[in-house]
């Protein structure tokens, strides 16, 4: 506490004194003054990274509720606005002025530095990071087994059923010898399959042993490295054999495909185990190095690149929030078109869909250069509501909250400054039930989710673990019978096999499938507000329910529309900007003396009708309490 004090002390002496005894009288002789030197060191060394709550925390205890000198109200404009102390020519321009002159704040707020302060202000909201994310299984990516300069290969713990499939055992690698042999099929689909250069008996277990190829990776197409040859093969689907090594044909007479050989994917949960699958053409469907980090930061540059348009460009501040608008460039569609499809389904679920900005039918992944898009269209471009909105359903907040709860709460705790706080007393009067699935009926919990699950519910339109839109009922039904428990007989072969396969995967990923819950067979956002075809929603559903119902069809604009139009959405952000400027909460506090609640009212009603970020910014750095010591509040919180 001693060293704290002194260090407060030393940069309130530092402030009390002639602002132009402070900074570099020469710019070749800077900080001769000893106390101006310590105070630089102190300022860029300490006090800057600790940020302005410490400084708020410091100013409170010490009661600095004083005005700060035109130079002090320039070096705060300056680090609060652009991050950054002052130069030397902007500290002797201000001598002759009585105060900073607007002209410095509007040139501050058009500022590249200013852009940077503004993206950290939303980021510090929001939390695009993706870095913890994992965007597919391991064994979708590719790694230099054995040591560098070798070849490509699937690699991790995950990557060993895909190893064991082609060569019989997860621990042999690729021979480092050039591949030059290969089996090649035409029919039903074709096939380049490497012939082993090595093959052994391991305890009865054939055991295959294959060598590189050279190949041009998407992520670098200006040079070629070695792969393993079974991971480089190209073929996207391959044929489906019984177990006597018969061709399966499809016999359902009224499938389109009657007759035709039955065609297993490569990008699906079974492509892992399929000897025949590799990573197809350039690698496209597996993840090379660094490329999931870079996808990562594309995605997380993407949303931030979205609100910048909102802050500092043109388009209406609130607008963020449900605009069709998208930025997108070659990483990001590229993923969208190959590597996202690649996965299991216990993984992230991201594959493109019905409303997505539309992907060319060429696309680079090291084109970095961004392009708008449209959503919420339809493979003709026509509008269509499909659940977009914003950066409320982009990938960068979908995935960073990966859940439909998690979505809402922080929706509800950043853009209306509300939270969901425990009730005080873990008894609860009833009647409900402990033992409710659903959390709107258990008792205590129903406190909370009674409010959270309906506006968890606008996000039933987004796969949960994921950031693919689950609203087209031609691939999401609100009921799949073949996912109810009663369906379980299934069988491998003929026509049942891509149903089996829909039901291995897909089902308990998006539909009930557990006997032990309720509805079984309805799309999970729809468990408890599921009505059946051809029955009215409010003479199956209670009002909570029937509000489920409804909100789960619509996607987030609906809520986003509602918090705008009342004025919750500015309100919050007044709060989390002027928290953001002064260094300290507003007081809001109608019965404190020094209440800024009139305050909130007029910046709120302000910041509502002209919807435009650096105006409210202005707005707060003019205000006479800004002038104060960083934390100071000011009698009256003056307007």
């Amino acid at each position: 506490m001693t060293a704290t004090f002194w260090a407060v002390f030393a940069f309130s002496a530092f402030s009390r004194t002639d602002a132009r005894r402070l900074v570099p009288q020469n710019p070749n002789n800077a900080y001769r003054h000893p106390r101006a030197a310590m105070t630089a060191c102190l300022t860029s060394r300490y006090l800057l990274p600790l940020g302005s709550f410490m400084l708020a925390f410091w100013a409170s205890a010490l009661s600095l509720a004083e005005p700060l000198d035109k130079y002090q109200h320039l070096k705060r404009l300056s680090l609060d606005l652009r991050d950054k102390l002052p130069l030397y020519e902007e500290y002797i321009a201000l001598d002759a002025l009585a105060k900073v002159p607007d002209s410095t704040v509007d040139a501050y707020l058009a500022s590249d530095d200013f852009a940077a302060v503004a993206e950290r202000f939303h980021a510090d909201l929001l939390w695009p990071s993706l870095t913890l994310t994992k965007l597919t299984t391991p064994a979708y990516h590719l790694v230099e087994r054995g040591g560098k300069g070798l070849a490509y290969d699937i690699g991790g713990a995950s990557g060993a059923k895909r190893r064991r499939s082609w060569r019989g055992d997860a621990d042999i690698q690729c021979l480092d010898e050039l591949q030059t042999a290969f089996e090649t099929r035409t029919d039903p689909t074709p096939l380049r399959i490497p012939i082993p250069k090595k093959t052994w008996l391991d305890n009865g277990k054939e055991i295959r042993q294959e060598g590189y190829v050279l190949v041009r990776p998407y992520w670098d197409p200006t040079r070629e490295v070695k792969v393993c040859a079974y991971a480089a093969q190209e073929a996207m689907q391959t044929p489906v054999y019984d177990s006597a090594g018969n061709l399966k044909r499809e016999t359902d007479k009224n499938s389109p495909n009657y007759g035709q050989p039955v065609l297993a994917s490569c990008i699906d949960g079974d492509g892992v185990i399929n000897p025949l699958c590799g990573c197809g053409p350039n690698l496209r469907t597996c993840f090379g190095p660094g490329v999931e980090a870079e996808v990562q930061a594309q995605l997380a540059a993407q949303l931030l690149r979205l609100i910048k348009d909102h802050t500092l460009g043109d388009q209406p501040y609130s607008e963020m929030l449900t605009t069709e608008r998208v930025w997108t460039n070659g990483a990001i569609q590229y993923w969208s078109k190959y590597l996202a499809l690649s996965t299991s389904l216990n993984r992230e679920f991201n594959r493109p869909s019905l409303g997505d900005a539309a992907i060319p039918d060429t696309v680079s992944f090291t084109d970095k250069t961004w392009r708008l898009a449209e959503r919420n269209r339809d493979d003709k471009g026509q509008p269509v509501n499909t659940g977009h909105s914003g950066i409320l359903t982009l990938p960068g907040y979908s995935l960073r909250f990966q859940t439909n709860r998690s979505r809402a709460n922080h929706f509800r705790s950043v853009f209306t400054r509300q939270y969901f706080v425990p009730p005080e007393s873990p008894v609860d009067p009833g009647p409900c039930s402990d033992t409710a699935q659903d959390l709107t009926e258990r008792c205590v919990c129903r406190g909370c989710h009674q409010l959270l699950e309906p506006l968890a519910a606008y996000w039933g339109v987004v796969s949960e673990g994921g950031s693919a839109l689950i609203s087209d009922r031609s691939v999401f039904p609100l009921f799949r019978a073949e996912c109810a428990p009663e369906e379980a007989g299934l069988g491998f072969d003929g026509a049942n096999y891509d149903m089996l396969a829909l039901r291995s995967e897909f089902c308990p990923r998006f539909w009930v499938s557990d006997p032990g819950q309720q509805n079984p067979g309805v799309l999970r956002p729809f468990q408890f507000a599921y009505v059946p075809e051809g029955e009215t929603p409010s003479a199956v559903l209670d009002d909570l329910h029937l509000t489920i119902h409804t909100h789960l069809q619509t996607g987030p604009k609906p809520l986003a529309d509602k918090i705008i139009a009342n004025g919750q959405f500015h309100r919050a952000m007044v709060l989390h900007l002027f928290r953001f400027l002064m260094g300290r909460e507003m007081d809001i506090d109608p019965n404190s003396a020094t209440s800024e609640l009139a305050l909130l009212n007029t910046l709120s009603a302000e910041f509502q009708q002209h919807d435009h970020f650096k105006t409210l910014v202005k707005r707060i750095v003019m205000l006479p309490q800004y002038a104060l010591y960083p934390g100071a509040t000011q009698p009256g919180g003056q307007q």
